[in-house]
């Protein structure tokens, strides 16, 4: 199952995807499925861990339903959440280096 999160901003780049892969068990839906990551796109491999851990806590609330489509939600709320989180991130770190090679600037012209 593949997900990919809208572009957050103008920036063709700035999206996040990945690629699920189910594995039903005989007993599903009262087994959780085996869920592996098959690929993913512009995110890390602790962003991943953290997804896998999340969908974990997913499976474990809904053992006995029927929930690969609740995977599959949770998982792409929770890439557009990261999404956000990363853009944002990625501006404050510019705002700052900005601000600091302004300083910088100010000091060496005092001098």
């Amino acid at each position: 199952m593949d997900i990919k999160t809208e572009n957050a901003t103008d920036n063709p780049e700035e999206y996040a995807a990945i690629s699920l892969k189910f594995t039903y068990v005989p007993s599903y839906p009262d087994e959780a499925p085996i869920v592996e990551v098959a690929d993913s796109e512009n995110l890390s491999d602790p962003d991943i861990e953290d997804l896998m851990e999340f969908l974990q806590s997913i499976i474990q609330e809904n053992l006995g339903m029927v929930m690969v489509y609740t995977i599959v939600s949770e998982a792409s709320e929770w890439l557009s959440k990261r999404l956000v989180t990363v853009i944002s991130e990625k501006k404050k770190a510019e705002e700052l280096r900005i601000q600091q090679a302004e300083e910088e600037e100010r000091v060496r012209l005092q001098y």
